[in-house]
């Protein structure tokens, strides 16, 4: 079944930043208690094709699921850090959107909606 609506909030306290760089081929350098570092795997980080830089500039914390390029100055959450390895931007919500649906179906991760939504969807009993 695909998913259709999404808590946010729950997605990112759920995912592992680690796993979901992972999971687009990223190779990790070096990891030291909740931190990990290595190239930076944004498409567009300046320097990513200049064959003499080979320092990690990227770093993850996995406990808070943020990240940090000190190479080419971007920053955010997880769900962020997808919507840039897909290619796409995150000022553009249907591509947020869009990431986050693909990570929750790539890892399988479920939510309950509030009550008042649930409440709102049920179909309401007819008069006799």
């Amino acid at each position: 079944m695909a998913t259709t609506w999404i808590d946010f909030r729950s997605l990112r306290e759920q995912l592992d930043i680690v796993a979901v760089l992972e999971h687009y081929g990223v190779a990790i350098k070096h990891r030291r208690g909740d931190q990990v570092s290595c190239l930076c795997p944004l498409p567009d980080h300046p320097v990513r094709h200049e064959p003499g830089k080979r320092t990690p500039s990227f770093s993850a914390n996995a406990r808070k699921g943020c990240w940090h390029c000190f190479g080419c100055g971007e920053s955010g959450n997880v769900i962020d850090l997808a919507v840039y390895l897909r290619g796409d931007d995150p000022a553009d919500r249907d591509a947020v959107r869009a990431a986050a649906i693909e990570l929750t179906d790539t890892f399988k991760l479920r939510f309950d909606r509030p009550a008042e939504r649930r409440e709102r969807e049920r179909p309401r009993e007819q008069p006799q």
